[in-house]
């Protein structure tokens, strides 16, 4: 009701996150489209994956399943037979279906590690995206993305997680070898990665220092902010 009184109005909805945390898997994918296509509008929706990989397979749920994908095109999953890819092409399925700029997804996964649901955040802004891969970052620093259920938050901790990485060097490397470039087309770049900007400025910096790459306009305090060439 009140988007339909927004849109009758001709009114720009008040910047909000909705929580949507059905019992169940019942999301209609229209009213999602509907809220994230204005532009101060965030959604953070609890996607029962483990349920959802059931329903697929069973023709009573056509129509739910019609109703949370928004058309008929999650048929192809079920020609998907490994899990773990079936799942994934699932919630980008989904994901592409909001009509969002940004997305990022937050694994739950049970005691026995099986993927029970997944929290997704769904923005336009690229400081929501931003903002959402610190947190999650912070939740796990080893760069899973997965949280468990078996975890005891009390456990002390013998050694923290760290990233691996050489892939972020590696995929840095091929995309602007050879080329000169301020550091604001590689800090875009970054956006739709997996990856934060404390690990792309520790990257920088170590091939910077190796000499694999040269610099201009990068020194003092604060140099990624003098955006260097």
């Amino acid at each position: 009701e009140a988007l339909n009184d927004l849109e009758q109005t001709g009114r720009s909805m008040a910047p909000s996150v909705f929580f949507l945390d059905p019992y169940g898997f019942k999301l209609p994918m229209d009213m999602l489209q509907r809220i994230i296509a204005h532009q101060q509008s965030e959604l953070l929706i609890t996607f029962m994956v483990r349920y959802i990989d059931l329903a697929i397979h069973n023709s009573l749920e056509e129509a739910n399943m019609n109703q949370l994908f928004g058309d008929a095109n999650w048929r192809t999953l079920c020609n998907i037979h490994e899990p773990d890819d079936r799942q994934g092409q699932m919630i980008r399925l989904f994901t592409e279906g909001l009509g969002c700029s940004h997305s990022s997804v937050l694994e739950m996964r049970g005691e026995h590690r099986e993927h029970k649901y997944s929290l997704i955040h769904a923005t336009n802004h690229r400081l929501g995206r931003e903002r959402m891969k610190e947190a999650m970052w912070k939740l796990t620093p080893g760069g899973s993305f997965a949280i468990y259920q078996s975890n005891d938050p009390r456990q002390l901790t013998l050694i923290t997680p760290e990233p691996e990485l050489t892939p972020l060097e590696e995929e840095l490397v091929t995309t602007f070898l050879g080329r000169e470039v301020y550091y604001k087309e590689v800090h875009d770049w970054l956006l739709d990665l997996r990856w934060d900007y404390p690990h792309l400025h520790k990257v920088i910096r170590k091939l910077r220092v190796s000499g694999q790459i040269e610099t201009s306009g990068y020194d003092g305090p604060f140099a990624f902010n003098k955006n260097p060439i």
